[in-house]
């Protein structure tokens, strides 16, 4: 009401309106562009983070100033982190560039595929560990005792190495 009172005509009623709304809405744009353009994952899921970035993108065009998806999607995937730096590159580097949506549903694709060799990379690598350890144990139990005969130690012989995991999984020397 405070912007129409007094005005006349109903044509100066919405030229003020316009203005003192457009003013809002630029701000507002500006704000949501901001943020969008400084956003981070962090340490979010991947979907999470996704639907906090379309939210904001859905407000833009709420207020009539929609992202064109180029924008959208370098934004995206730049406020993944440097976790996603190759990913990044490799869906940039496409041409055409696909579109936001098809860009999300790779990022989740990627996600879930980390995640998986990860879990698979430590299950492994304790297997290793544990599986070092009992052979190793096993190898030095029945390895056979040092010959007490001179030729062993002359230095014609040569000498043999073998390599062991201590308890912490490292490679020990012995021998």
């Amino acid at each position: 009401m405070s912007e129409v009172l007094g005005l006349r005509h109903s044509h100066e009623a919405w030229c003020a309106l316009e203005v003192s709304f457009l003013y809002r809405s630029k701000t507002c744009e500006l704000q949501l562009k901001d943020e969008l353009q400084l956003m981070q994952r962090g340490s979010q899921f991947v979907v999470e983070f996704s639907h906090t970035f379309k939210g904001l993108c859905d407000q833009l065009a709420a207020i009539g100033h929609s992202i064109d998806n180029t924008d959208k999607v370098h934004w995206y995937l730049r406020a993944l982190g440097p976790d996603y730096k190759i990913f990044f590159t490799t869906m940039m580097s496409q041409l055409p560039l696909p579109s936001f949506i098809e860009i999300v549903l790779k990022t989740l694709s990627h996600e879930i595929f980390e995640r998986s060799v990860s879990h698979s990379s430590s299950n492994s690598a304790y297997y290793v560990q544990q599986t070092s350890k009992s052979v190793g144990a096993k190898k030095w139990k029945n390895r056979p005792p040092p010959s007490s005969s001179s030729s062993a130690h002359s230095k014609s012989s040569s000498t043999v190495h073998c390599q062991l995991c201590d308890n912490d999984g490292h490679l020990a020397k012995c021998c």
